[in-house]
């Protein structure tokens, strides 16, 4: 499902030039000719290796190429982020995981909310001392989709975290837990022009739109990040939100 193109939206590509990218296009030409293109992308060089997909979708959890855990956000978001997240000093993340692990190595200041209580006492045993995780519980039934698309304007304690626990405007605030919405309208209240959010599942286009509506009403514009995350084969979509004079230089 692909999102209605507004206002607030951008897509971007990533074009490669130079001697090795033309070989790379003549090689992989040679491939589809020769019926055995597909075979190239899990090569040792090949795009799903070098991004760790494979291994990922081996080991169900997003780990690199190394082994080293990423987030679960789309392969394009992954490669946008690593190096614009180092020119940054705060993070605020709604829902832990292999990113916090990923964003404590780019970022001095990591803060991390987790509702899952068990998935809380797995992950904090293998973060760095710099990561501040905390657990906020929900025991709230129902489906996990119904829990990440609660309507706008009815807030969990989970959402409002961001209050209690940023001292300052985070510089980035990444929105890939439950209570999404909220989180959104949340972060809105205390951010600063430079404030960034990174906002994963955008191709739940409809669930979205009533915080995407607020957003465009604060100014921010949308970097929607197309494509597969970590050992995943479905469509997705990462998106960058942000402003002018934002913490990225987008």
């Amino acid at each position: 499902m692909r999102i209605v193109t507004n206002s607030m939206q951008q897509q971007v590509g990533s074009p490669v030039t130079g001697r090795r990218a033309r070989l790379q296009h003549l090689a992989v030409t040679a491939a589809g000719r020769s019926g055995t293109k597909m075979m190239l992308l899990a090569a040792p060089d090949g795009y799903l290796r070098k991004t760790g997909w494979m291994r990922s979708a081996r080991a169900r959890r997003p780990v690199d190429a190394s082994g080293h855990p990423q987030p679960w956000l789309t392969m394009p978001a992954i490669a946008f982020l690593d190096e614009r997240l180092r020119r940054v000093s705060t993070l605020f993340e709604y829902g832990s995981g292999g990113s916090t692990a990923w964003f404590c190595e780019r970022v001095p200041n990591v803060t991390s909310v987790e509702h899952h209580r068990a998935w809380y006492e797995e992950v904090r045993h293998r973060l760095p001392p710099t990561a501040d995780l905390h657990l906020i519980a929900t025991d709230a039934p129902g489906r996990f989709l119904d829990l990440v698309f609660r309507p706008l304007g009815t807030p969990t304690e989970y959402a409002g975290a961001i209050r209690l626990l940023a001292t300052e405007p985070p510089d980035v605030v990444v929105v890939d837990g439950i209570d999404r919405l909220n989180c959104i309208a949340a972060t809105l209240t205390i951010a600063a022009p430079h404030t960034t959010l990174i906002v994963d599942n955008l191709e739940y286009a409809t669930e979205f739109a009533p915080a995407l509506a607020l957003l465009e009403q604060h100014g921010y514009r949308r970097l929607d990040l197309w494509g597969v995350s970590p050992g995943e084969l479905r469509m997705s979509c990462t998106s960058v939100v942000y402003r002018d004079g934002n913490c990225l230089g987008i």
